[in-house]
């Protein structure tokens, strides 16, 4: 077993183990959970093998298996899978323990955030990477303010991304840090926190919240 699947297993265990836990109930939610999952991950998936075709960063051998699906060690598309199905556990439980209230502030501030996001990314247009994490995070607000505001103005979803920043710092600074992942200083800005690229954390916050956005759509649908 790999270094990498093994970090995948464990990201999934404790999530998978009280999805049956008789307050939270996650597992009744599985099917909006993997909605996500399959629409949102795809896309973020075809991201990592163009990424990583086009030399934005490798993966080391030392710590992946040999098998590959296309371009990618699968233990990279099992992270897919294992990440977001933790998240969104995390979002239950918050929900659950925690009353939403809602965020007073002006529309037009989220709209200054998009065009701050694609100010950075036309003034990092040479870092491919970089250029890219920030157009996700503006493409996020926008869908979020347009279609999703009531997203944008929960505090829940604030302590969601707040909370998930903490394993994520855990994880991603260690498949940094080995280093499991490899980033091409080329397409980076190489400013990091610890080990752990700053685009990481502008590229997480937007992968978590097309995630819920997936997630909220079809538990919308649902009712």
């Amino acid at each position: 077993m790999s270094f990498y699947l093994s970090l995948n297993i464990f990201i999934i265990s404790i999530p998978l183990l009280l999805s049956f836990e008789s307050r939270v109930r996650y597992v009744k939610r599985w099917p909006a959970v993997f909605f996500s999952i399959l629409t949102v991950g795809v896309l973020y998936i075809v991201w990592d093998m163009v990424a990583t075709a086009n030399g934005h960063w490798a993966f080391n051998p030392r710590y992946v298996g040999h098998l590959r699906i296309f371009n990618l060690p699968v233990e990279e598309i099992l992270f897919f899978i294992t990440t977001p199905f933790s998240c969104l556990f995390v979002y239950e439980v918050i929900n659950y323990f925690k009353k939403d209230k809602i965020i007073t502030f002006k529309e037009n501030r989220v709209y200054g955030v998009i065009l701050f996001f694609l100010g950075m990314a036309l003034a990092c247009y040479a870092q491919a990477y970089t250029a890219l994490a920030f157009i996700a995070t503006a493409g996020f607000f926008f869908i979020a303010v347009k279609f999703f505001p009531n997203i944008l103005f929960s505090l829940n979803f604030w302590r969601y991304i707040l909370i998930c920043y903490i394993p994520f710092v855990i994880f991603n600074g260690i498949l940094t840090g080995i280093p499991v992942v490899q980033y091409n200083p080329q397409f980076i800005g190489g400013l990091r926190i610890i080990s752990i690229p700053l685009e990481d954390f502008v590229y997480n916050f937007s992968y978590l919240g097309f995630t819920l956005l997936a997630y909220k759509f079809i538990l919308r649908k649902a009712r």
